[in-house]
């Protein structure tokens, strides 16, 4: 999905006693852990469900045109396996914070999708 994967270098866990520090196994920078905190810890998450459309349905039929003009078959589809919210959490928090192309996600290093159809 994203390309190689790298595991991170071994670091030790920050101190809960120090402000300076983040925990840098899941976040890119303190900027990083403070938006997912504040962002998207408590944030709720709405599953993505597909789209069941039938074409003896008449108010359908228009839909799954432009579906199937547009190539878009698998975007309507059920998901096959649910995601992990808390890596889905994780990596939109790291998503504007990267270095040298990469960004952590879940204890690795992923390539950072500048261009969005990477993330697909």
């Amino acid at each position: 999905m994203f390309g190689h994967v790298e595991m991170p270098p071994k670091r030790n866990k920050p101190s809960s006693s120090s402000s300076s520090n983040w925990d840098t196994t899941r976040f890119a920078s303190k900027a990083a852990e403070k938006r997912y905190k504040r962002n998207f810890l408590a944030a709720s998450a709405i599953s993505e469900r597909g789209m069941f459309l039938a074409e003896e349905n008449f108010n359908d039929v228009p839909i799954l045109e432009v579906v199937s003009s547009l190539k878009w078959n698998s975007f309507i589809e059920a998901p096959k396996q649910r995601g992990v919210s808390s890596i889905v959490r994780e990596f939109y928090a790291n998503y504007p914070d990267h270095k040298d192309g990469k960004m952590p996600s879940h204890g690795l290093y992923l390539p950072h999708p500048t261009n969005p159809n990477q993330l697909s």
